[in-house]
């Protein structure tokens, strides 16, 4: 008797062999993996431990950094204010008119000194 339809039984060997091939990898995943469970599970609790460590440092930093900015805006930026203040208020008029006062005061002074420095050198040579 002739049959038309093709010899699969070498695909079906091969197919059968594949699935042996797959049973025995999924089992040697799923052992891998079960002996493996102890390590995962201390990684990841090393893992949160890092993460509080972590976020305890931020906490830290952040009170750091807030007890900084208050410092600054309680003792520097008022000092700065009125530094700014001081140097606003010195330029007017009046103290213009004393800073020059002040000035050719100094420069009289001055030419009076060089004279009387004069006048002595003189008086040493007899003149």
């Amino acid at each position: 008797m002739c049959s038309d339809a093709p010899d699969m039984s070498g695909v079906n060997a091969a197919a059968e062999l594949n699935a042996d091939i797959a049973r025995e990898t999924l089992a040697f995943y799923r052992q891998a993996y079960a002996d493996q469970a102890p390590l995962r599970e201390r990684a990841s609790a090393r893992a949160d431990e890092l993460t509080q460590a972590q976020l305890g440092l931020m906490e830290q930093q952040r009170g750091i950094s807030e007890e900084r900015i208050a410092h600054e805006r309680g003792t520097f930026r008022p000092l700065e204010q009125r530094i700014v203040a001081d140097s606003t208020a010195f330029d007017t008029p009046e103290r213009r008119e004393s800073a020059a006062a002040a000035a050719a005061s100094g420069l009289s002074r001055q030419f009076a000194d060089a004279d009387a420095a004069e006048q002595r050198q003189q008086a040493s040579l007899g003149v």
